[in-house]
């Protein structure tokens, strides 16, 4: 076997690439021919705080929030990602260790000679400034656009998706994709005679990054089912700036109130700020409102890189929600990725 390191694709972290000889991968093409990478990350982590209490009195969880294991084949200007995954939380029963297949889709590069790259499949769609996907958002809490404090998750949607990506030069690029979710049309006739389709789901977006100034705009129309029954417009714009010591950025995401239910259009605000105190270390302080809903979150965090596969990261957040209780955390995470 032949090892190598190469540079993480698709927010799967540290793949370590190797070329096997005696099977097959695809009809007539035999393994010789193809690359292919294995690898994935598995988070232990444990949290205490408000937002853990339950019925019971218990205020804390232990467990792995996140484990996944990715495979991803290639051949000349052809891709195949597959990512399978699982999480299992005390406290959550949404996490409950079942092993499901949570990324799968196929890239084609340098589509028809062009500079064009087409992806399908089952794939996060990388909607804003600082977008994730399965991976997940920056700290161990997620804020307002990853759908943290109750928030819509505008930056971390994935599901099936035709994604269609141009680079004009080093520095701008652009992204057009057409999606479907599982909303279905409400109390109007069987839930099974309409609902969402490819036709009222799309976005299309803008990304500049050249001498540390990177920024996004983008607008998505999204199928939002229930009562509303109907297709709703997301609109996003964001600036950041990154050195070899800090990273700084601002971001402004405005939707159709029927995202969250309120009687007037709701917009996010998200400003980060992370000073990297060596190569190993890294703190970050960031702050997202939603101006409508009037919820706040304040986040602090804390990573170290022990060692190339190994990090560390303590973070600590609350959520200020008028509405309702306000909730902390102080969360403690190992991430082991190979």
């Amino acid at each position: 076997m032949e090892f190598t390191k190469i540079k993480p694709r698709f927010s799967i972290p540290n793949l370590t690439t190797f070329t096997v000889t005696t099977l097959l991968l695809m009809p007539n093409i035999s393994w010789a021919e193809v690359e292919v990478d294995i690898g994935g990350w598995l988070r232990a982590e444990y949290g205490v705080g408000e937002r853990y209490e339950d019925d019971k009195g218990d205020n804390d969880t232990l467990g792995v929030s996140k484990a996944a294991l990715s495979v991803t084949a290639n051949h000349h200007n052809y891709e195949a990602v597959l990512v399978v995954g699982m999480s299992e939380m005390s406290g959550d029963s949404n996490a409950n260790g079942d092993v499901t297949v949570k990324d799968a889709f196929i890239v084609w590069r340098e589509l028809g000679g062009t500079d064009f790259t087409l992806s399908a499949g089952i794939q996060p769609l990388m909607f804003g400034l600082k977008a994730s996907g399965y991976v997940d958002d920056r700290t161990l809490q997620g804020s307002l656009e990853f759908g943290g404090a109750g928030g819509f998750a505008v930056s971390n949607q994935a599901g099936p998706a035709i994604i269609l990506e141009y680079n004009a030069g080093e520095t701008l690029s652009w992204s057009f994709g057409a999606f479907d979710t599982t909303e279905r049309k409400g109390a109007v006739g069987p839930v099974t005679e309409d609902g969402s389709t490819l036709a009222k789901n799309q976005f299309v977006q803008f990304k500049y990054d050249s001498d540390g100034l990177y920024g996004v705009a983008g607008v998505e129309r999204r199928y939002i089912g229930g009562e509303v029954d109907d297709s709703k417009i997301i609109y996003d714009i964001g600036l950041g700036y990154n050195a070899d010591t800090f990273d700084a950025s601002l971001e402004y995401i405005h939707m159709d109130r029927g995202f969250v239910d309120l009687l007037d259009d709701e917009a996010y605000v998200i400003a980060e700020v992370a000073y990297h105190i060596s190569k190993d270390t890294s703190v970050l302080l960031d702050w997202s409102t939603a101006t409508e809903s009037n919820i706040d979150t304040l986040r602090l965090s804390y990573t170290h890189q022990i060692d190339k596969a190994l990090e560390f990261h303590v973070a600590y957040a609350i959520d200020d929600i008028p509405a309702g209780e306000d909730s902390d955390s102080l969360d403690f995470r190992l991430t082991y990725t190979f």
